[in-house]
């Protein structure tokens, strides 16, 4: 088991967004949509948080609506993850995110869209603790151990619109201190684009 250090681990995260806050400040000034059009969507899609759980891959499946004016995003997110596996331990691995995002659009065209979002919010999930089990007999139980934290999102969105549809990646990680991870969601859209 790999034990961090807390006080490196806030450390990290404090550099993460202060370089974040300084990318957002710069990306205002070169933006070239001056105006402040309106537009809002709602992200769907299902995808992979690859190396998460103990055992390797897992399922996810995401739900953000987005809303944007000027180069201003604003995304709610919500995430749910599984691990995968037809035969195994017990109980099964998850998680799930409850998460508020703010960021820019990068690029806006009426055909691509690309933006970058930083935020707060709450993991919730299940992950396996000590072996249950006896010893030299097959058995798949683990002590079923929850756990709740305040956690950091990270998104960058790349999609191919048309005025209200589109479709593209979804690119997302979320740092915490109970199991960070990162993934991808193939995700359709719709609405004003």
């Amino acid at each position: 088991m790999i034990k961090i250090n807390i006080k490196k681990f806030d450390f990290v995260l404090c550099i993460i967004f202060i370089s974040y806050l300084t990318l957002l400040f710069n990306i205002e000034k070169c933006y070239s949509q001056e105006n402040k059009d309106k537009f809002y969507w709602l992200n769907f899609g299902i995808g992979s948080v690859p190396n998460t759980f103990e055992i390797g891959r897992g399922l996810a499946g995401g739900l953000i609506p987005c809303y944007q004016i000027g180069s201003n995003l604003f995304s709610f997110r919500y995430l749910g993850a599984v691990e995968l596996y037809m035969e195994g331990p017990i109980p099964n691995e998850y998680i799930k995110e409850i998460s508020l995002l703010y960021g820019k659009s990068i690029m806006k065209t009426k055909d691509y869209f690309c933006s970058a979002s930083i935020g707060v919010g709450i993991i919730m999930g299940v992950k396996r603790g000590r072996f249950l089990g006896e010893p030299h007999v097959e058995s798949y139980n683990y002590e079923r151990l929850t756990f709740k934290k305040i956690s950091i999102p990270l998104e960058i969105q790349l999609f191919i619109t048309s005025p209200y549809t589109g479709m593209g990646f979804y690119l997302f990680a979320n740092v915490n201190r109970e199991i960070s991870y990162s993934g991808f969601l193939f995700c359709f859209l719709v609405g004003k684009l």
